[in-house]
């Protein structure tokens, strides 16, 4: 941790038990976005295809995931070390990749629940 970014959270906790905060209102409260405007048939629509191109996304990402795993099998099996840092560099990051799009909405949930945005 470096100096400025230690002096940085020190004056946060200062100006946070001093009490000496600002309340600022929220300009958006109260106000939800509403997709039925186009109508039902285009909410569900849009609900639909977004679902799909996410699912699309984790099968693509499972895959890659299983690739670069099967590359790197086969690179240690036959004592390839440079393929073998490749394939698991790439299962690495596609295995990072499907991990951060299946939490997503969990992600996304999280952090309007704690916004106060969320309403279930």
């Amino acid at each position: 941790m470096s100096v400025s970014t230690t002096l940085a959270a020190f004056k946060a906790e200062a100006i946070i038990a001093s009490g000496n905060l600002v309340a600022v209102e929220n300009p958006f409260q109260g106000e939800n976005p509403d997709f039925e405007f186009f109508g039902v048939p285009f909410k569900n629509a849009l609900v639909g295809l977004v679902t799909g191109l996410w699912g699309v996304v984790i099968i693509v990402l499972g895959g890659a995931l299983l690739w670069n795993a099967g590359k790197w099998g086969w690179a240690r099996q036959r004592g390839m070390s440079d393929d073998m840092e490749d394939g698991a560099t790439g299962m690495k990051r596609s295995g990072v990749a499907l991990l951060a799009v299946a939490l997503f909405g969990v992600i996304i949930g999280a952090i309007l629940q704690v916004t106060g945005n969320f309403t279930a």
